[in-house]
Order: structure tokens, then sequence, then C-alpha cells
């Protein structure tokens, strides 16, 4: 008896972490479209190559690539954005540095 209350307890756990939530958001395409969708939250701060979308009224779920979008974001939560930056690779010896400022 024990061994199947600890099952039910388990299963009704499992099933309830492993709901997935869209949020409300949207995402700008390389044409400059701009799509109204519910995006599936990335649930970490690292740098997400892709993401899931459903658009309004769709049970569909989507995935973009983000070489093909220039930015997405949730409403009052999260936005990335696709960026070409210059990045400064001086060396880490301060005898070796220039006297450039530039990247």
């Amino acid at each position: 008896m024990k061994y199947l209350i600890t099952i039910i307890i388990l299963t009704n756990f499992v099933t309830a972490y492993a709901q997935i939530n869209f949020e409300k958001g949207y995402f700008i395409k390389e044409d400059g479209t701009r799509v109204e969708c519910n995006i599936r939250n990335p649930q970490s701060n690292k740098y997400p190559l892709t993401f899931k979308y459903k658009k309004p009224g769709s049970d569909n779920v989507l995935e973009a690539k983000i070489d093909n979008v220039r930015e997405f974001g949730i409403y009052n939560s999260l936005k990335f954005i696709r960026a070409e930056v210059k990045i400064d690779r001086s060396s880490l010896k301060t005898r070796d540095l220039e006297s450039d400022k530039n990247p």
C-alpha cells in the first residue's frame, strides 16, 4: 500500500513539474516584421540559439533559430538582441598593452 501511495505522489509531482509555460512576447524577423506570440521562457540567462513559440489562438509549438531573428523577448521579463560587436582582445600582461583604446 505504501508503494502505491509513493507512486501516486511521485507521478503527481512529475506531472506538475513538467508543465511548460508560454508567456506573452514577440520576435522581430530579419526583414523587420514584428510577430506577437507566446514564447516559452528559456529559464536561463545563457544565450539561446533557438526558442519555442506559439501564435495566438494556436496550440502548435513552433521553433525559431536566432540566426533568422533580430530580437525576441517576453514582455516585462527579458529581451534578447542579436548583434555583431567588436571585442577587445588585449593582452593580460600590462607591459604588452597598446595605447590605442579601440578594440
